[in-house]
Formats: structure tokens, sequence, C-alpha cells
């Protein structure tokens, strides 16, 4: 049972059922055990004179790999319940004509209304102690079907085709960025995954794959689990009515894992024979300990890795180290575009082996380096933007550089505007500055929209309608407001001065208000009727020869969250603009549900714009969604380590 929150103004608490659609690849029974236990929980509920409980509205059975139904994919039974916010834990009131009228009449699937008035948390516990108590009586009085159904089901998953059920799935040996897919084959065995690598080359749907290669066969226990991540989503057309505007999903539409690591993956249909072998852990390689003998050696563009080596060098080796400009062959190796070229100094050679190691990547040794056109390359001091408001997206920006081992430093606004004390030289101390995807007048003013403990545009805020009475204030005012105005000119002055400013997603909306960049979100104001995108991945071109674009392939996925579509236009004195990422003129959709692509068909995702010494990075999608799309990570990894002018 996964216990949340939402908007205030609606319903006082959801428990399943859950509305539509449902996610194809889970078991009808896990569908029917979710339902009887949710109505036993608004049984007892109602039992105790709870009133304003909804089901079977705003959350749905599509899996946004939340608790609350990851279980499901594992023939396990997964409850959500959201109750209504209070102001952190200070009670509010709510007049009964800030209902909306949804939640004022009575339905089947909301048969008592709740009246309105105030809401406390002392409320939100009782009602989640009864749910609670509920669930635990009717599980004891189910236990022996609830366990006999979990064992059926996975002997089901095992024996039983389903509709449209693959044969399997093959990942190649041979992968654009093989410690990336490594990664990806732990996450699935972290979830019970069962992988077989083959033992020699063999031929699938007449498609050759190398000895090494893995196979995820859907005959397994958790096959829901490991058919859902492979797979490619395709979310139903649902409309509000029949011709109207579509109907949100509460989340993602479509995730699917190997778009999103950027990593090779084929769906094959037929049976197919070859000599396989389980995998216990997943088989990262050894790495040879004869390396970096030579003067020099290269650590390849296209492997998120050899970023985390390189920063490392720079900072604890102090490496001279360059990118080079062009794709290069050497010893029989291409080697992409803004490839690392390091010289290996004493101190170089002292770090090097454990970092290798802790990677399990291996060098290029080289022993001249003279005929390569390359640019040099330093370590760049990065601050990261933390606005007081609670951004997500920030967080897992921070967990990504963490996780990477990439150095920075947490900014505030403070940092950024300065004071009347304090006067800001951003440049002094910081050559990259990145900001998470946020409204830009959020990052200036620090004044947002939405619900109480939640973002704007949630399910919640949606039902919730008409804001509640709140208290005034409480925030002391050193955590209140933005960068202001103070901010902007600090960080236009830093990009003078040859500073990168980063911004990932909604953020670019500041540039397009304080700054003359010569781009624009072709989407503003477009409505949803003409265009509609909720959480998908979508298909990206790359130009891998200019700095941003370094190490991806020409096509990409992109993870496409209230994201833009960039038009770009002849620049300004002093400013330039490089197309780094644009969409494709048609058959944009990877994964999940897109409506009115061709407002978007040939539109630019990810703009390099240069003004006097310095650059703006316009990253219009996730790049880093949660930590998951390492398949992008390098346009948020180019711009930490942008070579440096010759």
């Amino acid at each position: 049972l996964d216990e949340h929150q939402m908007g205030s103004t609606g319903a006082r608490l959801f428990i399943p059922p859950l509305m539509d659609p449902p996610l194809p690849n889970i078991q009808p029974l896990v569908w029917r055990t979710v339902n009887l236990l949710g109505t036993a929980m608004a049984y007892d509920l109602q039992q105790n004179g709870k009133s304003g409980v909804v089901n079977g509205r705003s959350y749905t059975g599509w899996y946004i790999g939340a608790c609350d139904d990851t279980p499901w994919l594992h023939n396990v039974i997964g409850l959500l319940s959201e109750a209504a916010s209070v102001r952190l834990a200070s009670p509010i009131y709510i007049e009964p004509t800030e209902i909306p009228k949804s939640y004022n009449e009575k339905m089947m699937d909301f048969v008592d209304p709740w009246p309105g008035g105030w809401w406390r948390l002392r409320d939100i516990v009782d009602y989640e102690i009864i749910l609670s108590q509920s669930l635990i009586k009717t599980a004891a009085l189910h236990k022996e079907d609830l366990l006999f159904n979990f064992y059926q089901m996975s002997k089901n998953s095992i024996e039983k085709a389903d509709k449209n059920q693959p044969f399997a799935f093959v990942i190649s040996a041979k992968q654009h960025d093989y410690p990336t897919m490594l990664k990806m084959l732990d996450v699935l065995q972290m979830g019970g995954v069962e992988i077989h690598q083959a033992k020699a080359d063999f031929v699938a749907e007449g498609k050759f794959f190398p000895a090494g290669s893995f196979v995820v066969k859907m005959a397994q226990p958790y096959k829901p689990y490991a058919w859902a991540l492979l797979e490619k989503q395709k979310y139903p057309d649902m409309r509000q009515y029949p011709g109207g505007p579509p109907e949100a999903p509460y989340d993602n539409a479509g995730w699917t894992l190997p778009l999103q690591m950027g990593v090779a993956c084929d769906r094959i249909n037929e049976p197919f024979e070859v000599k396989l072998e389980k995998l216990n852990k997943t088989p990262y390689p050894q790495v040879p300990a004869n390396q970096g003998g030579s003067n020099y050696f290269i650590l390849g563009s296209q492997i998120n890795a050899s970023y985390s080596i390189v920063f490392a060098l720079l900072k604890e080796a102090k490496a001279e180290a360059w990118r080079t400009k062009t794709k290069i062959t050497r010893k029989g190796y291409d080697i992409p575009a803004g490839s690392f070229i390091v010289k290996n100094a004493p101190d170089v050679k002292k770090v090097l082996p454990a970092l290798l190691s802790k990677y399990s990547m291996t060098v290029i040794d080289l022993d001249d380096v003279a005929d390569i056109a390359k640019a040099p390359l330093k370590f760049h001091r990065v601050g990261l933007y933390q606005s007081w408001r609670g951004n997500m997206d920030e967080g897992w920006t921070r967990y990504v550089l963490d996780d990477m081992g990439l150095p920075f430093k947490t900014l505030h606004n403070e940092d950024i505007k300065g004071t009347k004390e304090k006067k800001i030289d951003l440049r002094a101390d910081y050559d990259v500055i990145v900001f998470a995807d946020e409204n830009a007048t959020v990052i200036k003013s620090g004044q947002r929209g939405g619900f109480p403990g939640g973002p704007s545009g949630a399910p919640g805020a949606a039902a919730g309608g008409a804001p509640a009475r709140q208290p005034a204030s409480t925030t002391p005012p050193e955590y209140e407001g933005g960068i202001g105005q103070e901010g902007v000119d600090a960080l236009k002055a830093f990009v003078e001065k040859g500073g990168t400013v980063v911004l990932l997603n909604q953020a670019c909306t500041l540039a397009f208000n304080e700054y003359d960049v010569p781009a624009r979100n072709a989407l503003q104001n477009v409505d949803r009727t003409r265009f509609f995108c909720p959480t998908s991945i979508l298909k990206i071109l790359v130009d891998n020869e200019t700095p941003i674009g370094y190490g991806m392939p020409r096509e990409a996925g992109a993870m496409f969250v209230n994201s833009l579509a960039l038009d770009t236009s002849m620049p300004g004195f002093d400013w330039d603009r490089k197309v780094v990422a644009s969409y494709p003129e048609d058959n944009i959709l990877l994964s999940g549900w897109l409506l009115g692509e061709d407002v978007i068909a040939r539109k630019a995702a990810v703009v390099d714009t240069k003004y006097k010494d310095g650059h703006i990075i316009l990253i219009g999608i996730r790049c880093q969604n949660r930590a998951q799309s390492h398949g992008t990570y390098k346009f948020l990894l180019n711009a930490l380590l942008y070579p440096e002018k010759e």
C-alpha cells in the first residue's frame, strides 16, 4: 500500500478501483484483487463515517514505475491511496463553494460527498489508519487465496502465452555504449528478470546477433515486468468525450527502458535456437592490466563513463586533455568526434588504473596525437541552481551528477544575485551553471501556482479546482523569492565573460523571457487539441559533430515531459546559434502517445546559442529524466565539458 497525498479541494481520499486504461501486460487476477481490497477499504471507511472517498478517477492502471504499481508486474498486489493535502501539517479551511461540481454531487464512484470545512492532518491520519487496518483484515481473510494466486500467476507467466506476446527480446553484444547497456541489465536483474547470454553467433527473424548477446525470454515468472520495460508502449487514444480533447494520463505514457538508455534491443516474435547460459549477475568485463602505457590515450565520447573518468582526471591529476574535433580511426577503432585525448603524465598514471577498474573501461593507447584535430579541455567548475520551491527535477539532476562522480556546488538565490553587502562575480567562481527543469517565473520570482504539497497540473490539482483558503505564509524571508532581476543580469554578465548557462526543459523559458536568444518555443500557447504529448519517448536527429552533440548516435530517443519544440532564427548582434538535435519530419513517436506531430516536425529539441564569449545551452527535453534516460545524458555532460577555444 502506497499512501500519497493529492490536491486539497476535491475528494478527501482516493482508493482503488482505478480508472482506464489498464496496462495490457498485467494479469487479470491482479486487477480483480486490487478492486477487492480497494472496495473493502471503501466499505470500512463508510462504516466509520468517513465521507468524500472516491474511486475510478484520476489514477489509472497504467504503469508509472511507482511503489504501488511495480508489484503488479511481479504478480503481486499493490495499492495506491491519495489523501487530500493540508498545508504541510497546518489545517486548511475549504468553503463549500470552492468544491468543484464533480466532487459535490453523488455519483456511483463517489457516493458520499464531503461538504467542506476544516481539513486537518488528524483527518488524514484517521482515514489512513482505517484503510490500512482494512487492508490487513481483508488480506488475512484471503491469505491462502493471495498466496496461491501469486504462485498461479507466476506459473501462468511461464506456461501461457498472452495476446501479442513476443518469444524474447535480444540485446545485442554490439552497442553504442556497452557499459550503459550493462547498467540496463543490472536494472532488469534487480527486478527479478531472468537473462541469458548467447554462447555462439545466431540469427533470429533474419537478423544476425554475435556471441555474447543477451536474451530475455518471455517464458519466466516475472514476464509482465520484463515485457513492460523492454516493449514500446502504445497508449490508447482516450478522449474526454467522443471527438473531444485528450484525457491526460496520470504520469508516463511511455517509458521503454532500452530507448531511454540508448540500448539496441530487438523484439523477436518467433522462436529461435542458440546455446544460452543463464546469468547470475551482470558480466562486467575484466579490465586489461597493461593499459595506459603510451604517451597518450583516448576515451570514446560515446560512452557515458568516459565523462566520469575525464572529470576525475582533470580534478585529481590536473590532467592535460583535449577533445577531438572530428571522427578519426586509430588501431582499427572508429573514434567519434568529441572523444577525449589525455596526456599520460605521472599523476595521471597514479589514478587511471583505479578509475578504469571502477567503470570497467578500456582506453586506446597512442604514442603521438600531433596529427589529430583537437581542442583543449579544462576542469570546469559547475554550479547547480536550487530554488526554495522543492523542484523534483533538480533533485534528479543532483542525483545524476553524484552518481557519475561529477563535482558541483548547489547555488541558491543569493549565490546568483548577491546581496547589498556582497556583489557577485559568477565568472570568478564558476564555468558552468545548470538550471534544472523549472518554470522561469519560479526561478526569477519564486512564485508558482498549484496545490499544497504537489506540483501544478497533477491530477489532484486538476480535480481540486479553486485553491483552498490558506494561512499567511510562515516561511522565513530568506527562503522566499527567486534570483530577481539582479540574478538575471548577473547570469548575462557571466555568459558575456565566457561562462556557460545550461537550461533544461522549461527552464529554457528564462532565456526566452530575459535574453535575446535566437530561439523561441513553438509550442507556446498551442492548445492540447492541436498538440498533445504526455511523457513519451520521441525520435530526435542529432548533429554529433558539434560539441553539445558529441558522442550521441545520429538518431536517439528523447523523453518529452512537458517539453519544448524550438524555432530558431537569424541571430542578432553578438549572438549565434547551432541546432544540435531536432525532430524528424514524420514517425516521431517511439513510445507512448503523440497527437499533432506536424506541430513539432523539423523543430529543434536542443540548441547551442552563443553570446559574446559564452554559451546558453537550450536543452528542450528531459535529457536526464528521473536518472533513467542515460541515452541523452550526453547533452548535459557535453555542456559540462565544453572544449575551450584554441
